[in-house]
């Protein structure tokens, strides 16, 4: 444990307005403002702060929290129990223990950083605070990009477990410049509350107007009929290996993002939902999923609504669902629901059920593990069009499936150590892929697939095309 002298303490004291980099050991105060650079160990906690916590306003920060040390505010509205307050860059938060704050720890404007290792309690401020004021865990926002949001952990938020928002302000839809490329992996989210009057609230994690985010290893256990996950108006994210218990995927007016992995689990009954919804979704992939109903509620494993087209679920296992494997509907004025496709699905009834509220006029194939044609249109003759499609998913049993990259420029992994798995996909061509034993080139074209080892150089042109997957261990 660290420890620290009267005379220095009494030192720290009488600088508490602000900390400086000459301070590796900080004694904090409520409302304490961190101007300069530095690495700063706090030692001490705070208790019932009426403003903010701390407030950084400097770039190069790292605020360390010393074991046992607790930041705690009153729930106020628009208080905040670290404002990293922008534009600032490189600033990490970590292993603090925050409780009782409007929201938790929030990135305003920051350019690359890290929310690594924190607990997160109680945010509170209901819905008395007011527009703007709802309660977060972890609040990203205002055109901050590059951020890693990992190992946290965040109780009973009351809103939104963690929030990320590509937008930079009002009207509410999202601006021309959409940050993102944030990292959010291995959180625990539990217990965030639907606020009165806000259907779509309660969220573990919200991704709004945020492009490019990779999403993985997360644990979100939910008491409420927000989703565990809800994209909305957010293009070409990775959601991969995660685990939403009691509340479903939602992807709302996005395109092209990716979920690979992932499992859904109902555990309480909460009345007719889907596990998955799509509204007004277009050209997303789902795959390689698990999605499971909790055997009483009449739920549905998959909801397409309002205009959702060229989405495709690949290999997918739904049981325990008691209304629907699939339902589409649309209210008007909103299209129906055109060529999505279900490939390899295992239904969770047989026959597969399928309902077509208010949207007679859809086009859904669902093909079994078997490649038979099931429905939801037609038992026998395919109904979906791929060509109205301007992206679609390609797959091939062998390789698996391939996520959509944008290929403006060429993508090169040289000397890299991945452990992880790289999908790839472009448009059309090939990859190079360095050399083979014998000195040949490599290249990968149509339905094909390779494996690479670490420290091989891969160049991936404009125009490429992998059907499959692209694996390096």
């Amino acid at each position: 444990m660290r420890t620290i002298s009267a005379s220095a303490l009494a030192t720290a004291l009488i600088v508490a307005a602000t900390l400086s980099a000459e301070s590796s050991l900080a004694v904090v105060t409520c409302g304490q403002v961190v101007s300069t650079s530095g690495t700063f160990d706090v030692i001490n906690s705070l208790d019932d702060c009426t403003g903010h916590g701390l407030r950084v306003t400097a770039s190069n920060v790292t605020i360390d929290c010393a074991p046992g040390v607790h930041i705690d505010g009153v729930g106020n509205p628009g208080q905040y129990g670290i404002l990293v307050d922008g534009p600032v860059s490189s600033v990490t938060v970590r292993d603090c223990l925050i409780t009782e704050f409007n929201r938790g720890i929030r990135f305003k404007n920051v350019t690359g950083g890290s929310i690594v290792d924190n607990a997160i309690y109680d945010s509170l401020c209901t819905v008395s605070c007011g527009s703007g004021n709802e309660p977060y865990g972890i609040d990203i926002t205002d055109g901050s990009s590059g951020i890693t949001v990992d190992a946290n952990e965040v109780f009973d938020a009351y809103d939104e477990g963690i929030h990320i928002s590509g937008r930079t302000g009002t009207p509410l839809q999202c601006q021309s410049t959409r940050p993102g490329g944030h990292i959010i992996s291995n959180n625990t989210v539990i217990g965030t509350a639907q606020l009165a009057g806000m259907p779509d609230d309660g969220e573990a994690l919200y991704i709004l107007c945020s492009d490019d985010n990779l999403v993985e290893h997360n644990l979100m256990i939910q008491d409420n009929d927000g989703p565990g996950i809800f994209l909305e108006d957010s293009r070409h994210n990775i959601v991969r290996h995660n685990e939403f218990v009691n509340d479903p995927i939602f992807i709302k007016t996005s395109e092209r993002n990716a979920f690979f992995g992932n499992v859904v689990i109902a555990e309480q009954g909460q009345g007719a939902v889907g596990r998955v919804v799509l509204q007004g979704a277009t050209s997303n992939f789902l795959g390689d999923m698990i999605v499971e109903g909790d055997g009483d509620a009449p739920d549905e494993a998959f909801l397409l609504r309002d205009g959702s087209m060229c989405n495709q679920v690949y290999n997918a296992t739904a049981f325990g669902i008691d209304l629907y494997d699939i339902r589409v509907t649309t209210q008007s004025p909103d299209p129906s629901n055109t060529n999505n496709r279900f490939l390899e699905y295992d239904a969770s009834f047989s026959p597969l059920s399928c309902s077509q509220t208010g949207d007679t006029s859809s086009t859904v194939d669902v093909y079994d593990q078997r490649d038979v044609l099931l429905g939801c249109n037609s038992t026998s003759t395919p109904s979906v069009d791929p060509d109205a499609c301007t992206t679609w998913w390609f797959y091939s049993g062998l390789c698996g499936v391939a996520q959509a990259q944008e290929n403006d420029d060429s993508f090169v992994l040289e000397g890299e150590d991945i452990t992880t798995v790289r999908y790839l996909r472009a448009n059309d061509g090939g990859i190079d892929t360095g050399a083979d034993a014998l000195g040949a080139p490599l290249r990968v074209t149509s339905t094909g697939c390779v494996n690479l080892s670490a420290h091989t150089q891969v160049t991936l042109g404009p125009g490429t095309v992998i059907e499959g997957k692209l694996e390096i261990h």
